[in-house]
């Protein structure tokens, strides 16, 4: 089987991240809906904003690091050569905008 390789390291890549993914929102879900949190909230607009622009802007922190995460595998694994090109590939990847520059031996194309 030619792609044995790239779905164990992926799926399991996968488990991994999304496990971290929910771990994190918990996290946040729990600070969000914390008494304190939800009485600052109800008595200020402007803390209100600032609490969910936090919450926004550690959701694409969260992002980032899962994109860094799925390049350190590329990397370590040898499918890019570079870590600059394997998180290119993997940013361009969780923006949806993909990126044709960088392509992937074959018996790594499935991981992705």
């Amino acid at each position: 089987m030619i792609w044995a390789e790239d779905w164990v390291w992926g799926a399991l890549a996968s488990v991994t991240l999304i496990f971290f993914h929910v771990a994190a929102l918990f996290v946040m879900s729990i600070v969000i809906f914390h008494d304190k949190i939800v009485k600052m909230r109800a008595r200020s607009l402007f803390v209100s904003i600032l609490i969910f622009s936090l919450l926004g802007t550690a959701a694409v922190l969260l992002h980032a690091l899962e994109a860094a995460g799925w390049a350190a595998l590329y990397w370590r694994l040898g499918a890019a050569d570079e870590y600059a090109d394997a998180l290119l590939h993997s940013l361009g990847a969780y923006s949806t905008m993909g990126d044709t520059t960088i392509t992937f031996e074959k018996k790594w194309r499935l991981m992705l």
